[in-house]
């Protein structure tokens, strides 16, 4: 869009520029058959060079000299019009406004120039006007209409949109987004103005975010995939599946109200009116993620398609009720489930992946019994690394008081390597059923997974010493959309409409098991697991939503007026939503010099059960801890160490019968 208007602005000017410098000429706005402001229109005077175009608001202006001229409007080869005997006085501008497709008006009595201006030469005779048809240019001596379907994906089509919308909205079309190098719907969200995009996925519009911002799939509401923040997570849906992408920052009754700074209105592509047939590759790379090593976890062998192969679930050994010694749990049963647990800490150092990307699309028109029947289908996938190196500072006033100076109460620097993964995929089908109706079929599922590995590490003032952070969490999030429609025209008599739509959609995010492991470096040089709440530890979430309703919008018209009426309805499932978070509980587990390790060796932590001590028996422990000789310390360590000895714990305080910790 932007090419396009740029064009029309350097050309308008130069055909100004080589009109003769007149203060007289003809000046007025282009209409098209729907009366709208046709832009880009040629006025011109034939047999000439006197021409000039219509601007974004259909209007022009034409410099001539004093007399009568024939103006013609030209757009293509079937809209155009013509004006003859228009009258340009000496130092004004006549006004004229032209309607593309309507019937030329009649001419005047043809008579020289002269005898116009020459009082004493009677004025001949009126000639008969001819018919109308007759001042037509002959290219458009019939007149053919063509009803087709628009393409919703291009910049004129959307500006066309807009400009009749009754709502203020700005967005992006299909065009622009294939333009620019946009993966998800979030970066191409960044694009419209007055959008931001906060954390990469959930938009804010004109400062307003979260219950404040919906987002809507072709009319129909999207669902969340956060239980803890509202509003859209715009980064699990592929971009190249939309043909449009408009914001809308006003209200109108057939919008749902729950939105106050903007609504998102997302398009699916439509299919095409023939056979296509679209293969896209992509590839990139960065400075800095890759011009050396990153440190990465060991992942599952479907990472890069946005989901984990099982390596990550929770063990079956692992009980749906809560973890507890005393609830029909033994002190054994509590340990064999910690030790159910995989023991998978390990970093490594290797080369990042590049981005890459690949996409295919195929659909067309067939005919069904005579009828119309169009298809698409389409296929994206992208996947690559970034890098993130950041360096993190708290600072505080010291010196004295006459010569204050402020130094660092912590100074740590933290490296995060994510692992990305996007893929979807969309089928439409579209039957029209008579030529006043027509039905419609739109599956669309997204999936999206990062894979993050964090290592964080410098003086900690808490502890009062050096520490090492290393967390692994891998995050996985689905969405599916299923829309069936149906758009009935002329149901109740000449230019009535009834549209309506049913929809069910599925929302699906897991982080499965999240791991935490902190270090702190002791006296020695050495590397000490430090234990407790927030330092070891591992998580399970899982949440599920489901959603399904209708609409129905009925448009009828009465004399001038059209009355358009219309509801939604949307049921929610709810969400359902676990946690397992697990610790060390040293109470009664080995010598704090058991605990020293290299994060880069293999750990005596890996042979620990799952420790538990009962107030009964204090001194109490299950498993025997075997010591194994430990590396020196590595300036640079790479992989974590083994899983430690970890109970599942919960947010509320144990129970005085046991200091076991629990899971809820």
């Amino acid at each position: 869009m932007r090419t396009r208007l740029a064009l029309a602005a350097l050309l308008a000017p130069t055909a100004l520029y080589a009109q003769p410098r007149a203060s007289s000429g003809v000046r007025g706005t282009v209409f098209d058959a729907t009366g709208e402001p046709a832009l880009e229109v040629s006025v011109v005077v034939p047999d000439t060079e006197l021409r000039t175009r219509t601007d974004l608001d259909g209007r022009f202006e034409l410099r001539l000299p004093p007399g009568r001229y024939t103006l013609r409007a030209i757009f293509d080869r079937t809209h155009r019009v013509e004006r003859v005997d228009v009258e340009v006085r000496e130092g004004a501008l006549t006004d004229l406004d032209l309607r593309l497709g309507e019937a030329p008006a009649p001419p005047p009595p043809a008579q020289p120039l002269a005898a116009q201006t020459d009082p004493t030469t009677p004025p001949p005779a009126p000639a008969p006007a001819p018919p109308p048809e007759a001042h037509r240019d002959s290219g458009s001596a019939t007149v053919m209409v063509i009803r087709g379907r628009a393409d919703r994906g291009t910049a004129a089509t959307q500006l066309q949109v807009r400009r009749q919308s009754a709502a203020v909205s700005d967005g992006v079309s299909a065009q622009d987004i294939a333009r620019a190098p946009d993966a998800a719907v979030s970066d191409a969200a960044r694009r419209v103005v007055g959008v931001t995009i906060v954390n990469g996925r959930y938009a804010y519009v004109r400062g307003l975010g979260g219950r404040y911002v919906n987002a809507l799939l072709n009319g129909m509401p999207l669902p969340s995939l956060d239980p803890d923040e509202p509003g859209v997570q715009l980064d699990v849906l592929p971009a190249s599946l939309l043909s449009a992408l408009d914001v809308y920052k006003s209200f109108t009754p057939d919008m749902p109200g729950d939105f106050a700074g903007g609504s998102l209105q997302l398009s699916s592509r439509d299919y095409p009116s023939r056979f296509s047939l679209r293969v896209g590759l992509s590839g990139g790379f960065d400075s800095l993620t890759h011009a050396g090593q990153v440190s990465a976890g060991s992942g599952s062998s479907t990472d890069l398609f946005g989901f984990d192969d099982g390596r990550r679930a929770l063990p079956s050994a692992v009980p749906s009720r809560r973890v507890d010694v005393g609830s029909e749990l033994s002190l054994d049963d509590v340990t064999r489930v910690g030790r159910s647990l995989s023991n998978d800490w390990t970093i490594r150092r290797r080369t990042a992946l590049p981005t890459m990307g690949l996409s295919v699309s195929a659909g067309g028109t067939a005919r069904v019994r005579g009828r119309p029947l169009g298809m698409l289908f389409a296929l994206t996938w992208n996947a690559g690394e970034r890098l993130s190196r950041d360096a993190i500072g708290q600072v505080r006033q010291g010196g004295t008081t006459a010569a204050p100076t402020l130094e660092y109460r912590e100074r740590q620097t933290q490296e995060t390597l994510h692992t990305d993964a996007l893929w979807g995929a969309l089928a439409t089908a579209s039957l029209q059923a008579t030529p006043r109706d027509e039905i419609g079929l739109v599956a669309l599922w997204a999936q999206s997974s990062t894979d993050a590995t964090l290592v964080r590490q410098g003086y900690n003032e808490t502890l009062g010493q050096d520490f090492l952070q290393r967390t692994l969490r891998f995050t996985q999030r689905s969405m599916g959309v299923a829309q069936l429609n149906g758009d009935h025209r002329d149901l109740f008599g000449r230019d009535s409409r009834l549209r309506w739509q049913l929809f069910g959609d599925l929302a699906l995010r897991s982080e499965p098991d999240v791991r935490d492991f902190v270090y702190r470096r002791d006296d020695n040089g050495g590397y000490q697991a430090t234990t407790g709440p927030g330092n070891i530890g591992r998580l399970w979430s899982d949440l599920d939503l489901r959603d399904a309703g209708g609409n129905v919008d009925v448009t009828v018209p009465i004399r001038a007026v059209a009355l358009r009426f219309g509801g939604m309805v949307r049921l929610g499932s709810g969400a359902s939503l676990r946690r397992f978070s697990y610790r060390y509980d040293p109470a009664n587990g080995p010598a704090p010099g058991e605990l020293s390790l290299t994060p880069g060796s293999s750990s005596p932590l890996s042979a620990w059960g799952a420790t538990c001590s009962s107030s009964r028996s204090p001194t109490a422990s299950t498993g025997t801890p075997r010591r194994r000789p430990s590396t020196p310390p590595s300036s640079a360590p790479t992989t974590p160490a083994a899983a430690p000895a970890r109970t599942p714990r919960s947010r509320s305080p144990p129970a005085p019968a046991s200091r076991c910790s629990r899971s809820a």
